[in-house]
């Protein structure tokens, strides 16, 4: 039965054949029309290209030119042993275990995922290599290269399974590292392209009506599991580097728990003060999802309407003082509709997320996961966190970003006593195993320590010696993330006052 082409939808009619193979047949009767052509009588290079005497990216081009740098292997064997040490280094970290990783037996396993996993499992602290991160930072730059490629010679790739999981796992390796190059090459290049295969494939929605297909026909749970591997390393980054979130909780309609409850029903039921939260929310990886959703939130309404409020403000204060002819406060007939006022409220009704996320899932919590949710009680109680960083010379951000230059500077940064007992709650509740949130947020807590003890504002009674950042750089050295090394560094600086 035909159908009329006004009635016909290309995302169910088609999407089957678009993601499936071409007949061999097809493929070689296309061979077979190109070499019968005019053009390729006595032309050998059409079928044979010579690569050699090719020197210099004027000589290539995109995306062949990405190969160019490519970094020399390690042996095949000591791939496939990396593989293999994957699941009993990775497989028992939170949304990462529940993703299926191929295993080295398989023939058919596409070479970037196979170097992805063996880049990540690098990192692991059991693995006997005199220099883990030199060998992790190649295989990150080589699965990296071969993924991009291989999406630009052949848009299937981009259907598939293994490039998603390949961007997960890579960027959970840039979640852990501080080289500039790898969070240049995770932040500019892979992850964009990896959100919009997310949003192409309809990944984030629970169950697509309009007749899209995920690849391979992903189950459930490690539809959930990716979105939530990719949202975390949206948010450690913003953290850690100070860097804009690609995804937002409105475009987020996946299933928790074993239940299948909406992700958007929990999350709402948090948001409302009188709602009640759905019953059977209780498992860890629900508990995480939520958090990082709130703490999502937090960065996006910092770095849009707090940015604004303080715009705003300070344009109407030097209004009135037009207008008075000295300083005033701002004064006008429409406060709920200012951007501060607005900022205030979405503030708060975070905060009773916050609250009402305690209820619900800190009895019988993991210690790691309590210690994300004190992270979000001190990134709501100090606004200037993500500064702090930059403040202190930390290295990757510094290079990245340059000195700060703003009119932030640690003597204008102010602290509350709630602030200093949330960064020391980050460390009490912070153990092994160590999540891969754990360097950053407790990096972040001793610089919280570190400038209440070095501003000029504080009180006598809440100064001390710059020794107190100790616990945290020995914490940070039982770390086996490759950042840590760094970020012990930057604190030892400052304990000795350089």
């Amino acid at each position: 039965m035909s159908t009329w082409p006004r009635s016909r939808d290309p995302d169910q009619d088609d999407v089957e054949l678009a993601n499936s193979p071409l007949e061999k047949a097809f493929l070689d009767n296309f061979k077979n029309a190109l070499l019968a052509s005019p053009e390729a009588v006595n032309n050998e290079d059409l079928v044979h290209v010579n690569f050699q005497g090719l020197h210099g990216i004027e000589t290539l081009t995109y995306p062949t030119s990405v190969l160019l740098d490519f970094p020399e292997l390690p042996s095949d064997y000591m791939i496939t042993q990396l593989h293999e040490s994957f699941s009993s280094g990775w497989k028992s970290h939170i949304l990462i275990n529940n993703i299926s990783i191929p295993s080295s037996a398989q023939s058919q396993i596409a070479p970037y995922l196979k170097l992805a996993i063996a880049c990540l499992s690098s990192t692991a602290p059991a693995i006997d290599q005199t220099d883990q991160s030199a060998l992790a930072k190649t295989l990150f730059i080589a699965s990296h290269a071969l993924w991009t490629v291989m999406l630009e010679v052949d848009n299937r790739e981009a259907r598939a399974s293994e490039s998603v999981v390949t961007a997960a796992l890579l960027g959970v390796y840039a979640t852990v590292s501080s080289d500039t190059k790898v969070w240049s090459n995770f932040e500019q290049q892979m992850l964009p392209s990896s959100i919009t295969i997310l949003r192409r494939l309809r990944l984030q929605e629970s169950t697509p009506s309009d007749g899209a297909v995920t690849p391979q026909l992903l189950d459930a749970g490690t539809r959930t599991s990716l979105i939530g591997c990719f949202w975390l390393i949206n948010v450690l980054g913003s953290l850690h580097l100070d860097i804009a979130s690609c995804l937002t909780t409105n475009e987020i309609e996946m299933h928790l728990s074993s239940l299948g409850i909406r992700f958007q029903r929990a999350y709402r039921s948090l948001l409302d003060e009188d709602a009640f939260v759905p019953p059977g929310l209780g498992s860890r990886e629900d508990a995480v999802l939520l958090l990082i959703a709130i703490l999502c939130d937090f960065i996006c309404l910092r770095r849009s309407l707090r940015r604004l409020a303080r715009h705003v403000s300070q344009h109407l204060q030097q209004l009135n003082a037009v207008k008075s002819g000295k300083p005033s406060a701002v004064r006008t007939l429409y406060p709920p509709t200012l951007p501060h006022s607005e900022y205030g409220r979405m503030v708060d009704q975070l905060s009773i997320a916050l609250d009402k996320w305690e209820l619900t899932f800190r009895i019988g919590r993991s210690p790691n996961d309590l210690a994300l949710y004190f992270c979000c009680r001190l990134y709501i109680s100090c606004p200037e966190l993500t500064l702090l960083p930059r403040l202190a010379g930390y290295a990757p951000v510094v290079q990245r970003m340059g000195l700060s230059n703003g009119p932030e500077t640690i003597e204008t940064i102010e602290l509350s006593d709630d602030s200093i007992g949330y960064a020391w709650s980050v460390l009490d509740n912070t153990c092994d195993p160590y999540p891969i949130w754990s360097p950053v947020i407790v990096f972040l807590a001793a610089l919280v320590v570190w400038t209440n003890i070095t501003c000029p504002k504080t009180s006598s009674a809440r100064t001390g010696s710059l020794k107190q950042i100790l616990p945290f750089k020995l914490e940070l050295d039982q770390m086996p993330w490759p950042c840590c090394s760094e970020m012990s560094l930057t604190l030892n600086r400052l304990v000795h006052g350089s």
